[in-house]
């Protein structure tokens, strides 16, 4: 098959995958937002809880009393499903190993959006008007990084050697001839 060929398949499986794991996510979504406010909740000395609805992360204000801010977890976890659907489809890799990678990468993520969560609570606290949070130029630069650049990082630290095999044996070669 042509490295065209490989690209615009595995472009296409990529898309699909992502269209039905995304479906799938406003399952995983509220169970996976109760477990992010129970870890993050005690971490820090803002009140973190969830929505109503499960899928929105409140921080709430102690000035005025009972106000809020809240982020959409659908949106912000969008990187677990785009790093879950680059392994599961990056060609050459095991079952075994997909789900290894899987899971290792999901980790890096879950302590991704921990971190991403406590700096939020911090961003609003040190904020002088925190009701304009989605106006702080850290919190695009956090969401950019850990919705979109941390899942693609992850996946190629992870998978480097199944898309380029031949340049990592090539390496290993030289290595070895210019020992000896």
């Amino acid at each position: 098959m042509s490295p065209r060929a490989r690209l615009i398949r595995f472009v296409g499986a990529v898309i699909a995958l992502l269209i039905i794991a995304s479906i799938l996510w406003y399952v995983i979504d509220p169970p996976y937002n109760r477990l992010l406010v129970e870890v993050t909740d005690p971490l820090t000395s803002l009140r973190i809880a969830l929505g109503d609805s499960n899928n929105h992360i409140n921080f709430y204000l102690e000035n005025p009393p009972g106000a809020k801010i809240w982020i959409n977890g659908a949106g912000f976890h969008f990187g677990l499903i785009l790093v879950s659907v680059l392994i599961a489809v990056t060609p050459g890799l095991t079952l075994l190993r997909r789900m290894k990678f899987i899971a290792i990468a999901l980790g890096v993520m879950f302590v991704i959006h921990i971190i991403t969560i406590m700096s939020f609570a911090w961003i609003i606290q040190s904020s002088d008007d925190p009701f304009r949070f989605a106006f702080n130029p850290w919190l695009t630069f956090l969401v950019t990084i850990g919705t979109q650049l941390f899942p693609a990082l992850i996946w190629v630290i992870l998978c480097f050697k199944y898309w380029f095999p031949r340049a990592e044996a090539a390496g290993a070669k030289r290595v070895r001839k210019g020992e000896g």
